[in-house]
């Protein structure tokens, strides 16, 4: 065995392994040009999932035909930039075999590969070509976790990212910024309250929280630096607010922000939900006035709607509605909303919702069910399975499969309806797919893979 080494972002070496003779002979001197002839490219796999610095072995085999017997070489083109010639001395004086192959490929890189195979004999004859395609593949399957070298100054409830940095905010009006989850830097927001998310629409970054004492706030930023207050909610002083309010989430989607909440019209009344839109995170508009009924809840506990996802036509927010139960509320416009039921359990609060891969998935309290799907918003379905689920705080969606996050347990599905469970590092406040990985906030920050 002979082992033949290149550097390129897909093939690390390549062996040749064996061929296997069905007949012998070999050419002799005034034969006509005889160029050898191969087929049956078999490859495998022909994908892997990208892993930083990681390998995977591809193995295949290929049938050659050669009248002369005197096979002198394989080639390889790549559209990585390889160009790979092989010498192949033990093919001499075969006229038909298959040859076995190993290829050590990088899945260091993103990305789909295009390759092409060929043989020449001793003359330099060359047989026709056959071709083959390897793609890396992001992984989304959350199974490997970092927690990063890196200590926020306060727990972390929420993380965006726009086109050139990762945004996360959290409590006592924490903001950090990073452009490649290696270094990361503390920003002033100039507020103490608790920022528990943020959007980004490109060009501006809004972050949505509220007090202690229940004061809704509003700040944005061009470049993650420096942020400014957009929005003050009520009419607070030193220790209450009239209208005690909460922001709990934010989106953009792709025309304007929408921030979901709660409000109360006098401590210890009746709440609703709060729900602001904006054009560009400046000007504010709330929607919807005193229209949705959430109950009796007190500011900082589980109440209200929590969440709201676009799935490009229809927005859908989630929480938990007036009589107690889990509940879903749509609209195209973030004006009129229609209240729509979820089967779950009275008491059972829903935290996070996401759009993606046709579905939208919603996640919150542990139990049977735990987690609802749905496809157009309206019609809702629990989780498969009789086994009690935990509590998540958040969901997103990778590739092809739906992450929810606490921060003890991850949850795992490729259709939101079966679930896998596994241990969760201290990073389940709220999680974003960058396209690449997964990254996790709470008393840390991880990264997937």
């Amino acid at each position: 065995m002979r082992t033949f080494s290149f550097l390129t972002r897909i093939f690390l070496r390549i062996f040749v392994l064996a061929a296997i003779a069905s007949c012998g002979g070999g050419g002799g001197g005034g034969e006509p040009i005889h160029p050898p002839s191969i087929s049956n490219l078999v490859y495998s796999p022909a994908t892997a999932l990208q892993a930083p610095n990681g390998t995977s072995i591809i193995t295949g085999t290929i049938d050659f035909t050669d009248a002369g017997g005197d096979v002198g070489a394989l080639h390889m083109v790549t559209s990585a930039g390889a160009d790979l010639t092989i010498e192949t001395p033990s093919l001499s004086g075969i006229k038909e075999g298959k040859a076995v192959g190993e290829l050590v490929v990088s899945v260091n890189e993103i990305g789909k590969y295009t390759f092409e195979v060929w043989m020449t004999d001793a003359q330099g004859n060359a047989s026709n070509r056959l071709s083959g395609t390897f793609e890396v593949r992001p992984d989304d399957s959350g199974t490997n976790w970092t927690k990063l070298d890196v200590s926020p100054p306060n727990i972390l409830l929420g993380i965006t990212r726009n086109n050139v940095q990762y945004i996360a905010v959290g409590m006592g009006g924490t903001v950090m910024t990073s452009p490649d989850l290696n270094s990361w830097a503390v920003r002033t927001s100039d507020v103490i309250h608790n920022l528990r998310s943020v959007a980004s629409s490109g060009s501006r970054l809004v972050a949505v929280g509220d007090s202690a004492i229940g004061e809704p706030i509003v700040i944005s930023s061009m470049d993650g630096v420096t942020w400014s207050v957009q929005y003050r909610g009520g009419s607070c002083g030193a220790d209450s607010c009239a209208t005690p309010s909460m922001l709990s989430s934010v989106i953009w989607t792709g025309t304007q922000f929408i921030a979901v909440g709660q409000e109360r019209i006098f401590p210890g009344g009746s709440a609703y939900a709060l729900i602001l839109t904006s054009p560009d995170g400046l000007n504010w508009t709330q929607q919807a006035v005193q229209a949705i009924v959430l109950g009796q809840p007190k500011i900082g506990t589980e109440s209200g709607i929590t969440s709201v996802a676009w799935s490009g036509n229809l927005l859908v927010a989630v929480g938990i509605a007036g009589d107690g139960y889990p509940a879903a509320w749509t609209s195209t416009d973030a004006e009129a909303w229609t209240r729509r039921t979820v089967p779950g359990n009275v008491g059972y609060n829903l935290r996070d919702i996401t759009w993606g891969n046709g579905r939208f998935v919603a996640v919150g309290w542990g139990g049977v069910p735990a987690v609802f799907t749905s496809s157009d918003g309206i019609n809702w379905q629990g989780n498969s399975g009789d086994a009690s689920l935990p509590a998540m705080n958040a969901v997103t969606t990778g590739v092809s499969n739906y992450l929810a996050v606490s921060n003890v347990f991850r949850e795992v599905s490729a259709d939101g309806l079966a679930w896998t469970v596994a241990p969760s590092p201290d990073c389940g406040n709220d999680v974003l797919w960058d396209g690449l990985r997964y990254v996790s906030v709470g008393g840390s920050i991880c990264r997937s893979p």
